[in-house]
């Protein structure tokens, strides 16, 4: 790993949160961000201001280590919340990974 992948790695161990993954090898737990989509859309733009820490009901990403690989992970459970996954991709640059990223949506949560 270079020094851009052991940067964000430090950076996930310090600003992360323990995230389970479970999917069809078991489960395994990793170190990583799990944070709400905003929206940019203009009606998003239009609407009344929200108390500071909440989100309307939405998708969600997920910041994780490259060695870590999230193929075949189906789910992910944080702070007591379980996650589906939608779409996983791993970013790199110059050929070498950099993090797993994901967009999920939370389990039990109406998305109106």
């Amino acid at each position: 790993m270079d020094w851009a992948g052991k940067a964000i790695v430090a950076k996930l161990g310090l600003l992360g949160q323990d995230v389970v993954l479970r999917g069809k090898q078991g489960q395994q737990t990793v170190r990583a961000i799990i944070d709400p989509v905003e929206s940019r859309s203009e009606n998003a733009m239009e609407t009344e201001m929200q108390p500071d820490g909440y989100y309307p009901p939405g998708s969600y990403q997920y910041f994780g280590p490259p060695e870590t690989d999230l193929e075949g992970v189906v789910s992910m459970e944080s702070l007591g919340k379980t996650y589906y996954i939608r779409r996983t991709e791993l970013y790199s640059a110059g050929g070498k990974p950099l993090y797993w990223w994901a967009l999920m949506i939370r389990g039990g949560e109406d998305r109106g």
